[in-house]
């Protein structure tokens, strides 16, 4: 069971991601987010939604270290949404920002994809990689 203090530090954080994003008043669409980690991944992806805002669409997760420890160099995330149109995909590399060395810390992140129509997407998928962003990735 989560401390007082923990819990109320994990929904504020989540609070804050939503109030940051613009998604309070929004409800989350109904696509299929796919986290994407390998069991030796030195993180997990939580929480993951997506919303309409304004003419495009943002995602909105959590990352927290696998057994309470992150032993590895900074990595970063890929958000990529697959579209309807012949599997068309565009992708947002995005860095949650560093994870606590030692503790049950998590961090959250937020991208945007622009002029994007949730009803255009098939599946949203957010993959952990380990090292700097991609060249070619969109930045969110």
């Amino acid at each position: 069971m989560m401390k007082s203090a923990t819990r109320r530090r994990v929904f504020g954080a989540a609070f804050a991601v939503l109030l940051l994003s613009g998604c309070t008043s929004l409800e989350p669409l109904p696509l299929r987010l796919i986290a994407m980690t390998a069991p030796d991944d030195p993180i997990s992806i939580f929480w993951l939604h997506a919303y309409q805002a304004g003419d495009g669409v943002r995602v909105v997760g959590n990352i927290r270290p696998r057994n309470g420890v992150y032993r590895t160099s900074r990595g970063h995330l890929d958000v990529t949404a697959t579209l309807a149109d012949a599997g068309e995909a565009r992708m947002i590399a995005t860095r949650p920002g560093p994870l606590p060395r030692r503790g049950k810390g998590t961090r959250s992140f937020s991208v945007f994809f622009n002029k994007l129509d949730h009803r255009d997407v098939v599946h949203l998928a957010v993959e952990y990689h380990e090292g700097a962003l991609h060249a070619a990735a969109e930045k969110g």
